[in-house]
Protein backbone atom coordinates (compact mmCIF):
# COMPACT_ATOMS: atom_id res chain seq x y z
CA UNK A 1 0.00 0.00 0.00
CA UNK A 2 1.56 3.46 -1.01
CA UNK A 3 1.81 6.27 1.92
CA UNK A 4 -1.24 8.16 0.77
CA UNK A 5 -3.33 5.09 0.57
CA UNK A 6 -2.22 4.44 4.15
CA UNK A 7 -2.46 7.85 5.54
CA UNK A 8 -6.16 7.84 3.80
CA UNK A 9 -6.69 4.41 5.74
CA UNK A 10 -5.37 5.69 9.22
CA UNK A 11 -7.77 8.77 8.68
CA UNK A 12 -10.77 6.39 8.42
CA UNK A 13 -10.13 4.32 11.06
CA UNK A 14 -8.53 6.09 13.84
CA UNK A 15 -8.87 3.62 16.40
CA UNK A 16 -7.13 1.08 14.74
CA UNK A 17 -3.78 0.58 15.51
CA UNK A 18 -1.58 -0.05 12.27
CA UNK A 19 1.60 -0.56 10.76
CA UNK A 20 3.30 0.12 7.43
CA UNK A 21 5.93 -2.61 6.14
CA UNK A 22 8.94 -1.04 3.77
CA UNK A 23 7.38 -3.02 1.54
CA UNK A 24 4.12 -1.07 1.66
CA UNK A 25 2.09 -4.72 3.88
CA UNK A 26 -0.38 -3.24 6.22
CA UNK A 27 0.66 -4.21 10.06
CA UNK A 28 -2.18 -4.81 12.23
CA UNK A 29 -1.09 -4.27 15.80
CA UNK A 30 -3.26 -6.22 18.60
CA UNK A 31 -4.09 -4.62 21.54
CA UNK A 32 -1.32 -5.32 24.69
CA UNK A 33 -2.61 -7.83 27.03
CA UNK A 34 -3.00 -6.80 30.68
CA UNK A 35 1.00 -7.17 31.76
CA UNK A 36 2.31 -6.04 28.97
CA UNK A 37 0.21 -2.95 29.23
CA UNK A 38 1.28 -2.79 32.73
CA UNK A 39 5.02 -2.23 32.14
CA UNK A 40 4.93 0.07 29.23
CA UNK A 41 2.84 2.09 31.29
CA UNK A 42 5.62 2.18 33.83
CA UNK A 43 8.39 2.02 31.24
CA UNK A 44 6.31 5.50 29.80
CA UNK A 45 6.77 7.15 33.32
CA UNK A 46 10.45 6.68 33.70
CA UNK A 47 11.24 8.12 30.24
CA UNK A 48 8.70 10.67 30.74
CA UNK A 49 9.84 11.58 33.97
CA UNK A 50 13.99 11.45 32.77
CA UNK A 51 13.19 13.77 29.83
CA UNK A 52 11.19 16.65 32.17
CA UNK A 53 13.72 16.62 33.77
CA UNK A 54 16.69 16.57 31.28
CA UNK A 55 14.92 19.02 29.19
CA UNK A 56 16.58 18.38 25.59
CA UNK A 57 13.59 16.26 24.00
CA UNK A 58 10.47 15.15 24.36
CA UNK A 59 8.65 11.65 24.57
CA UNK A 60 5.94 9.81 22.25
CA UNK A 61 3.83 6.67 23.16
CA UNK A 62 3.03 3.49 21.45
CA UNK A 63 0.05 5.99 19.31
CA UNK A 64 2.82 7.79 17.44
CA UNK A 65 3.87 6.16 14.42
CA UNK A 66 7.27 7.19 13.06
CA UNK A 67 8.06 6.92 8.83
CA UNK A 68 11.45 4.98 8.61
CA UNK A 69 13.92 5.74 5.87
CA UNK A 70 12.92 2.54 4.50
CA UNK A 71 9.10 3.47 3.90
CA UNK A 72 7.88 1.14 6.87
CA UNK A 73 5.70 3.04 9.77
CA UNK A 74 6.58 1.68 12.77
CA UNK A 75 5.13 2.59 16.64
CA UNK A 76 7.66 1.82 19.40
CA UNK A 77 6.21 1.54 22.82
CA UNK A 78 7.92 4.59 23.82
CA UNK A 79 10.46 6.76 22.20
CA UNK A 80 12.07 9.84 22.55
CA UNK A 81 13.52 13.07 20.36
CA UNK A 82 15.73 15.80 20.60
CA UNK A 83 14.37 18.89 20.55
CA UNK A 84 16.76 20.16 17.94
CA UNK A 85 15.50 17.35 15.43
CA UNK A 86 11.69 18.55 16.20
CA UNK A 87 12.89 21.93 15.43
CA UNK A 88 14.30 20.76 12.17
CA UNK A 89 10.84 19.37 11.39
CA UNK A 90 8.63 21.37 8.87
CA UNK A 91 5.13 22.02 10.49
CA UNK A 92 3.48 19.86 7.81
CA UNK A 93 5.03 17.11 8.47
CA UNK A 94 3.65 17.07 12.17
CA UNK A 95 0.02 16.62 11.00
CA UNK A 96 1.47 13.12 9.29
CA UNK A 97 3.53 9.97 10.53
CA UNK A 98 7.25 12.02 10.92
CA UNK A 99 10.14 11.22 8.54
CA UNK A 100 12.52 10.05 11.17
CA UNK A 101 13.79 7.39 13.75
CA UNK A 102 13.72 8.80 17.25
CA UNK A 103 16.91 8.99 19.20
CA UNK A 104 15.51 6.28 21.74
CA UNK A 105 12.98 3.60 21.66
CA UNK A 106 11.69 1.11 23.79
CA UNK A 107 9.49 -2.19 22.83
CA UNK A 108 8.08 -3.77 25.29
CA UNK A 109 8.29 -7.86 24.27
CA UNK A 110 4.75 -9.57 25.27
CA UNK A 111 4.03 -12.89 25.68
CA UNK A 112 2.65 -13.62 22.44
CA UNK A 113 5.29 -11.54 20.78
CA UNK A 114 8.11 -13.48 19.03
CA UNK A 115 11.83 -12.71 19.06
CA UNK A 116 12.31 -13.24 15.62
CA UNK A 117 9.10 -10.72 15.02
CA UNK A 118 10.71 -8.09 16.91
CA UNK A 119 13.91 -7.99 15.09
CA UNK A 120 11.81 -8.21 11.53
CA UNK A 121 9.60 -5.39 12.84
CA UNK A 122 6.59 -6.62 12.90
CA UNK A 123 5.06 -6.00 16.03
CA UNK A 124 4.81 -2.69 16.11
Amino acid sequence: MIREDFYRLREQHPDWRMGRDSDGAVVVIPASRLESGNRNHKLSVCLGNWARKDGTGQCFDSSTGFELPNGAIRSPDAAWVSKERLSEMPKTRRRAFPRLVPEFVAEIRSDSDSLADLDAGVCG
